[in-house]
């Protein structure tokens, strides 16, 4: 309100300057061609000389009028109130949430939504799978996703592969399973897919794992996301960096439009720091999608896959973390794996975020 107040005085100033010489000019012209006789063509112009000593001091006026809107634009900033001029255009860090669709997932979500400050919510969920031999494979619940979707959620359709073999066969013969995977988000009217491709298990595991995949996975990736943003779909990729197949600066390199860190969700700080500094020196921060962890796990190891931490979150340990973030350059969104549902503590935490920063 403040903001539109200062722009439209600014305005409003402006006009009035530009319009009250524009109707002195027209009325000077018209005098001078009324006036016949000498002595009132001479009165005329020392009138024509008072006009403009009257637009000067109205030049002098408006530059005053300047100064003052100035110091009332500074005075609102220092209340904490953000000017149309000084406002950022960019808007706070998405909320995304892996989950189900569930009921509490949503209402959870509703119930706090407003203490986003305007958030972008996305909500992944499982639709379209990768087959043993590269094919894409469609699935998803489209009521499910239209329900997402009634709620203003960006719905991306999660997608697991843990076969390395198969990513490889799928790398080398992509354009089925782009053409597969376009066909079905369009039908389930889907707003992106997240490749969560985390090959530890057959195939070869982590030491079948090379870096040549990790190339082959970038171009893969650099082709999927030009395909699907011709269709306004978006793609988004999770990585660890423990294993080859995550080669960051090649994945930075192409079109993605949302790289998630699945280092970021351990619960040490001084660790998380240290991952997300790896990341900022590889990717984008306007596409770093920063992971957070807020269920505790006692059974996932320490360091990925899903090195989620076995205590419960505090509100002095939410605090540290978000405030770390904050320290960021402004990432693209907030990761929250793995339920869709989080704790009174990390809501109230993520108002004062959302509130205190953007």
């Amino acid at each position: 309100m403040h903001s539109s107040l200062y722009t439209t005085l600014c305005s409003l100033g402006v006009f009035t300057f530009f319009i009250s010489a524009r109707i002195r000019s027209m009325a000077s012209i018209v005098d001078r061609q009324s006036f016949q006789d000498p002595e009132q063509l001479h009165n005329e112009q020392r009138k024509t000389v008072v006009t403009l000593t009257l637009s000067q001091v109205e030049i002098l006026v408006f530059f005053f009028w300047g100064l003052v809107t100035e110091m009332l634009r500074r005075v609102l900033m220092l209340c904490g109130v953000a000017t149309v001029l000084q406002v950022s255009a960019a808007k706070p860090p998405a909320m995304w949430f892996w989950g189900s669709g569930s009921d509490e997932s949503i209402s959870g979500i509703e119930q706090h939504r407003a203490s986003l400050n305007g958030a972008d919510v996305y909500y992944s969920i499982s639709a379209g799978a990768v087959s043993p031999t590269g094919a894409y494979i469609a699935s998803g619940n489209k009521t499910k996703i239209d329900m997402l979707k009634g709620h203003g959620y960006k719905v991306h359709a999660i997608m697991g592969c843990s076969n390395i073999t198969a990513l490889r066969l799928l790398f080398a013969n992509p354009t089925p399973f782009i053409t597969g995977a376009i066909a079905n988000a369009l039908d389930l009217g889907l707003d992106g897919i997240n490749f969560d491709f985390e090959p530890y298990s057959s195939g070869g595991g982590r030491i079948g794992v090379t870096n040549q995949d990790g190339l082959d996975y970038a171009t893969f990736v650099s082709a999927v996301a030009t395909a699907l943003q011709s269709h306004n779909i978006e793609l988004s990729v999770d990585y660890f960096s423990n294993l080859a197949i995550w080669n960051l600066a090649a994945l930075n390199s192409t079109g993605v439009n949302t790289l998630m860190s699945m280092d970021t969700y351990v619960q040490e700080n001084s660790t998380m720091e240290a991952y997300t500094q790896v990341a900022l020196g590889y990717i984008d921060p306007a596409r770093l999608g920063v992971g957070i962890c807020p269920q505790p796990s006692e059974t996932r190891k320490p360091y990925g896959p899903d090195p989620c931490g076995p205590l419960v979150w505090t509100p002095q340990m939410v605090s540290e973390r978000l405030a770390y973030i904050a320290t960021l350059p402004r990432p693209r969104m907030l990761n929250f794996c793995c339920s869709g549902v989080l704790t009174d503590v990390w809501w109230a935490g993520l108002a004062n975020f959302y509130r205190g920063n953007w």
